[in-house]
């Protein structure tokens, strides 16, 4: 089904519009099929080949989502006739870090990529967010009641 797309899309000279998930365990399940919801042709990046989100995708790449610079690599190889629209990830640290890496290189607004690391560590982001006048709350505490 996918390679009739293609060949259309080729006719036509519309590219395909691709979402790419960073993830594709069961967590990024809700990412994906959203994606699929509004028509997008989902590529899946995941370092487990055996991901449970890859059934969804229609391109997988396998690859540690920690690599992102191979991840570019490689959806630079896969996209002869498509243009990435979309890059996001529901999960958290190095996978915000490469979801803005890829969002930058593909002109898709994001965080910038020098500013990553100021967000994955919770420390730094309070700090930023503390700079610009960014109320946050000081402490959370939360209780078990069941132990009561």
């Amino acid at each position: 089904m996918f390679k009739k797309k293609l060949e259309r899309a080729k006719k036509e000279k519309n590219p395909i519009k691709f979402f790419v998930s960073i993830g594709a365990g069961i967590n990024q399940f809700p990412l994906i099929q959203e994606a699929k919801k509004m028509g997008f042709n989902v590529i899946g990046v995941d370092g487990n080949v055996q991901a449970s989100g890859f059934v969804q995708c229609d391109l997988k790449i396998q690859e540690s989502i920690e690599n992102f610079k191979d991840i570019y690599t490689k959806l630079l190889e896969l996209l002869i006739d498509g243009a990435i629209v979309g890059v996001m990830t529901k999960s958290y640290g190095i996978a915000i870090k490469s979801t803005s890496y890829l969002t930058n290189k593909f002109n898709i607004p994001f965080m910038p990529f020098d500013r990553t690391d100021d967000f994955i560590n919770k420390k730094k982001m309070k700090s930023v967010f503390k700079e610009h006048g960014i109320a946050t709350p000081k402490l959370m505490a939360i209780h078990d009641h069941r132990n009561i």
